[in-house]
């Protein structure tokens, strides 16, 4: 006799049908004793869930109105909104932020604001409960990612240069291409040629060159011990006529 003919016999389910009657009605008696247990159980998950969420609103509304105008949390809100939709989808299971692309110009160009990395994290993780590092990494390739951490380092860079005294000032050569390291970039004057006193003199600001662009060769080196100040008379490619100065805390070899 095969497996399942036992199933067959009319002797054997009639044997079984008392069991699995048994079996159904022991389940309604539970939901029937437990029904209520249940229902408040699964209510206070719901509302534990929904409470947690409230209460992270709340939290978030009393950090605005106590940080809202500290650059810092507004670099956080401006990096989230350069990586990510202003909108979600949002479940009982899961909430997902959707990407929209990145736009580096604002990161790097942020970046170069950010007086203080920790506080910006911190800002970022307590308003949108999320890493600024990982979320950066995800986004930015290799190159991209070098890049912004450099001009994030730009600001604590410039404070380490403009504390150096100047007896400890090692002007750069006649001949070497600068870069602008300054985070605030730097300007690029006009050089005033006085040849009658064998002088040069900064005349009017002809524009600002922002971080990372080039500041042009050096002509020439100009030391000023009276106002403690290094300056670099610089070529300008596209002035035929006149030359450039650019201060030497703000500029680097490239």
């Amino acid at each position: 006799m095969s497996k399942n003919q036992g199933l067959g016999n009319p002797l054997v389910v009639a044997a079984l049908a008392p069991s699995a009657a048994k079996a159904a009605n022991g389940s309604i008696d539970f939901v029937a004793k437990n029904g209520k247990n249940i229902i408040t159980l699964v209510a206070f998950g719901v509302a534990l869930y929904y409470g947690r969420k409230e209460y992270i609103k709340w939290s978030i509304q009393k950090f605005f109105e106590k940080n809202g105008d500290n650059p810092d949390v507004i670099t956080a809100m401006i990096f989230y909104k350069a990586m990510h939709k202003d909108w979600t989808i949002d479940t009982l299971l899961f909430s997902y932020t959707i990407p929209d692309g990145t736009d580096e110009d604002v990161l790097n160009e942020y970046a170069l604001k950010v007086s203080s990395l920790r506080n910006v994290v911190k800002a970022y993780k307590k308003i949108f409960r999320l890493n600024l590092h990982t979320d950066i990494r995800s986004e930015l390739n290799t190159k991209e990612l070098i890049g912004f951490y450099e001009r994030l380092k730009a600001h604590e860079k410039q404070k380490v240069k403009d504390a150096i005294p100047f007896d400890d000032f090692q002007p750069y050569i006649a001949g070497q291409t600068l870069v602008v390291t300054s985070d605030k970039g730097t300007l690029l004057r006009k050089a005033i040629y006085d040849t009658s006193k064998n002088t040069i003199s900064m005349g009017k600001v002809l524009k600002t060159i922002p971080y990372g662009d080039s500041a042009y060769k050096i002509k020439q080196v100009l030391v000023n011990s009276g106002s403690s100040r290094i300056s670099y008379v610089v070529d300008i490619p596209w002035d035929i006529w006149d030359d450039g100065i650019v201060d030497h805390r703000d500029v680097e070899p490239k």
